[in-house]
């Protein structure tokens, strides 16, 4: 018994190390690729700036869009400015949470490796596999090419799949925490980008639908359902605030999903970008990264 539970200590010790590696591997190279430049990389780098600025100066961004991301750069950059002018103290911000927060995406990857380990018994050999699992998230290309343009939509992605996460053990557990995480989680990812409300949409909505089939999880698939709607609905609630446009746009996807599909002559085709981060015509591409 006791050198049974000295392992399982110290595996989650390991995990831990492991954890801690991969984040500052991730951290390291997002780093150097945006400290290494003066400037915001990308052609859409300066948007941040922006709606950063007019955040400092008159509480609201600048142009219409989901808020989270802009107000936690204007936050940075407040703290920032006690020590560096005010320029320098954007651009420190912009790029400071363009390097750490993308990362945080391996702690919800961490944690279903963690959860499926566990269900599997095999919770005392995971250091390697987290290692692994983990570099890959940090280090894949998708994720790197992100940086400076892609900002919103790789700081959404850590709470949207912590949502997806507490959802899955919400519904399989039926753990009130777990709900409760869900609906923060949730409330964090609709309010920073639109894509990600639409990707976290579609794999619960193919999860819950699967975990129907299962007789003993019907009647928890119906409580996360409404525990889903709740969580989007307060983030979407607040989305309306800074961007009616945007939040109608989705609404009209959800009400009409050929519109996503349809040619030139759609109404969705001819709402006009409402950001420089935002241009193209409107597609099914555009609804997952919200371009």
């Amino acid at each position: 018994m006791g050198i049974s539970h000295f392992r399982n200590r110290q595996a989650q010790w390991l995990d831990l190390v492991a954890l801690v590696i991969v984040c500052c591997a991730g951290w390291t190279l997002r780093g150097m690729l945006l400290f290494g430049d003066d400037l915001i990389p990308g052609l859409n780098g300066a948007y941040y700036l922006v709606q950063a600025r007019a955040i400092l100066r008159s509480g609201l961004p600048g142009i219409p869009d989901f808020p989270l991301l802009f107000y936690l750069h204007a936050a940075w950059a407040g703290l920032m400015s006690f020590v560096l002018p005010r320029d320098q103290a954007l651009i420190a911000a912009v790029k400071l949470t363009d390097t750490v927060v993308p990362v945080l995406l391996v702690i919800p990857v961490f944690m279903f490796v963690r959860s499926f380990a566990r269900e599997h018994k095999v919770a005392n050999n995971t250091f390697i596999a987290t290692i692994t699992i983990g570099l890959i998230t940090v280090l894949n290309s998708s994720l790197l090419r992100m940086l400076g343009d892609f900002q919103k939509n790789a700081a959404g992605l850590p709470a949207g799949l912590l949502m997806i996460y507490f959802i899955y053990r919400a519904t399989k557990y039926n753990r009130r925490h777990s709900y409760s995480l869900a609906v923060l989680f949730g409330v964090v990812s609709s309010i920073t980008h639109i894509g990600v409300i639409a990707l976290c949409a579609t794999v619960i909505i193919l999860f819950l639908v699967s975990s129907y089939f299962i007789k003993t999880l019907r009647k928890r698939v119906l409580i996360t359902a409404i525990v889903v709607f709740f969580a989007f609905g307060i983030g979407l609630s607040i989305d309306l605030i800074f961007d009616q446009e945007r939040v109608e746009r989705l609404a009209g996807v959800v009400t009409s999903p050929s519109s996503i599909v349809r040619g030139p002559d759609s109404d969705m085709q001819r709402v006009p970008a409402p950001s420089p981060a935002g241009h193209g015509t409107p597609s099914f591409p555009d609804v997952i990264l919200g371009l």
